[in-house]
């Protein structure tokens, strides 16, 4: 396949909007659309060599993957490598546990079907701890990889018009599934796929549209296209539905450019100066560079002036190293022998560690102030979701008190485990509100049927005398229906001595972060003020529970903030949060302790 210049030019155009868009820029509010970009050009680029390859009959099914493996493996494990050692030094055990999941999933090429079992929002990004997000596009192109080939010597027996059709009417199903769940299933629609193999067979269009009529010359057209890229880059963002048909507009803007974007073009010529080019050399280690460097630049230097420009640079540097020295010596020069064994070690060890940092809890062990801040989930990660007796989720055979909630209600099982005159049951779920309603959007599991399933247990249960309810306590009072669900839980479990642990005032921030910052560079104040919609939910809590006989209310407030200022550091290595309100170990041995000992509660 000839060499096209001015598609170096085009990926430039895909990858700096996307750049700008992770740094925050507000001008740039739909530069996620150049992942979109990639994937036209993605389709365009491997169906044009597949189609000449079978042409001269020389395509082969191994060779194809292993040139996919060269060009995408080598700089990919490195990035993998730095991101997992930058991690192990800064990331808490949760947060470590998580990249070691990317890393997995990354060289299975399957982090977009993990984020899409973990519920994730891409507009959420901002505010996430994650710097292999960004991996999602991979896995969709890879598993594009998988089928197109075959996909593709299929349908050219029938010609090339027919095969246009036929791929246009596949892409055209493609995209009327994915305009079908675009307002009710935004996170398959995002991460699966089905909705984005539309925008991969676009490519695929224009390469055969191109095999059979060429390269078309128009200064009009390709003019139109990249004003259809430039409207996406600007005008979309995160309110437009995507992918969905706005969809179209930066797709057929990239088709448009391809085909009649010619060099002698304006247009053309334009995508041919030097910088684009080079940038669009570059594009692939830009992409994958990225977001690492912002997301780690913001974790430790987050109010810097100079982060944006820093991370520029430092993203550039990086990128033509790994391009310079990974990416090129692993495309042309070494053979395959020592491409796939090298690609084969490295990807067995980093598979090794996040398997076993995900067993282990992001390996809590590395230092005290890790393992002081490691997730607290009481008697383990095995209980989340239990709903009956358990022997690894109780003290004993027969407890009498159940911890009953969700991650929050967790926090507590320990402290009260270690109190001599109850004997402890487990029953939590991390991120379901206490309700009959399915408020997660974990893929895995049904808060729903979680509580149904647990009240009937605790009512059934003639051994259990006390239950600890806790929760962040803001989808339970959010609406009427919610409001009711909880009421009735609260009901159900009547006859017993119910005592609710209010929510604990949220930080502004990540109190693990700051605490780990602060000891990294003695430069960050932890503790912070308790907000004004804290005090209005504590006084609908009160006023919902008074409604209701028997059930004992506890305001955590005063304790975690003595005159209104929240206190989160506990000695050098310790904190009260381990995030933005999950109580540490520590932190609920403390109040825990302070309880005890003013009220007498429990004894």
């Amino acid at each position: 396949m000839k060499y096209r210049s001015e598609i170096d030019g085009i990926r430039a155009l895909a990858v700096i909007p996307v750049i700008l868009f992770h740094a925050g820029l507000n001008s740039f509010s739909g530069g996620f659309v150049g992942v979109d970009i990639f994937f036209v050009i993605s389709g365009y680029l491997i169906s044009s060599i597949i189609i000449q390859q079978r042409e001269n009959h020389t395509f082969s099914l191994m060779s194809f993957y292993i040139r996919r493996a060269r060009r995408i493996l080598p700089g990919l494990i490195l990035v993998l490598t730095v991101v997992y050692i930058l991690s192990y030094f800064f990331y808490l055990p949760a947060e470590h546990k998580v990249v070691g999941q990317y890393i997995v999933s990354s060289i299975l090429s399957v982090s977009n079907l993990l984020l899409y079992l973990k519920g994730s929002e891409y507009f959420g990004l901002s505010d996430a701890s994650n710097p292999l997000y960004h991996t999602w596009s991979l896995g969709i192109e890879e598993q594009f990889y998988i089928f197109l080939p075959m996909f593709l010597i299929f349908v050219l027996r029938y010609g090339k018009f027919l095969s246009i059709l036929i791929i246009l009417f596949i892409a055209s199903l493609s995209l009327t599934y994915s305009q079908s769940i675009s307002g009710t299933e935004q996170t398959a629609n995002f991460y699966l796929p089905f909705s984005r193999a539309w925008e991969l067979l676009s490519g695929s269009l224009t390469a055969l549209i191109i095999h059979k009529y060429g390269i078309q010359k128009s200064n009009i057209l390709s003019f139109f296209g990249l004003v259809l890229i430039v409207y996406s880059i600007i005008f979309f963002n995160e309110k437009t539905p995507f992918p969905s048909l706005y969809t179209l507009i930066p797709i057929l803007g990239v088709v448009l450019l391809i085909i009649f974007g010619e060099r002698s073009t304006i247009i053309g010529k334009f995508l041919r100066i030097k910088p684009l080019i080079g940038i669009g050399l570059i594009s692939y280690s830009l992409y994958l560079w990225h977001l690492p460097v912002q997301i780690y630049l913001d974790y430790l230097f987050h109010n810097s002036e100079y982060k944006f420009s820093s991370s520029l640079i430092i993203i550039f540097f990086l990128s033509v190293i790994s391009y310079k020295f990974i990416e090129l010596p692993f495309r042309c020069q070494f053979s395959n022998r020592f491409v796939l064994i090298t690609i084969f070690i490295f990807s067995s060890i980093l598979i090794s560690f996040g398997v076993m940092g995900h067993l282990n809890g992001g390996y809590p062990e590395r230092g005290l102030i890790f393992q002081n801040l490691k997730t607290n989930n009481g008697f383990g990660i095995h209980c989340n979701g239990n709903t009956f007796f358990n022997d690894r989720c109780s003290e004993d055979k027969y407890p009498d008190t159940v911890i009953f909630g969700d991650s929050y209600a967790m926090t507590w099982v320990e402290s009260f485990a270690q109190n001599p005159n109850t004997s402890v049951l487990q029953l939590t779920i991390d991120s379901c509100a206490i309700g009959y309603k399915d408020t997660s959007k974990n893929k895995t599991k049904s808060c729903a049927n979680f509580y149904k399933d647990s009240v009937n247990f605790i009512s059934n249960s003639k051994n259990i005398k006390n239950v600890i309810l806790s929760s962040r306590f803001e989808k339970e009072l959010d609406d009427k229906e919610f409001l009711n669900s909880f009421n009735e839980i609260l009901k159900k479990i009547e006859g017993r001595k119910i005592t609710v642990i209010g929510p604990t005032p949220r930080a502004p921030f990540h109190v693990g972060k700051c605490i780990l910052r602060k000891k990294i560079l003695q430069n960050s104040d932890c503790d912070f003020r308790v907000s004004i919609e804290h005090r209005e939910k504590i006084k609908l809590l009160r006023d919902t529970l008074k409604k209701i006989q028997g059930i004992e209310f506890i305001d955590l407030t005063d304790e975690i903030c003595p005159n209104d200022r929240c206190l989160m550091s506990i000695g050098e290595n310790d904190a009260m949060y381990i995030d933005n309100g999950h109580l540490s170990k520590s932190g609920s041995k403390k109040i825990f302790k302070s309880f005890i000992e003013k009220t007498k509660r429990w004894y």
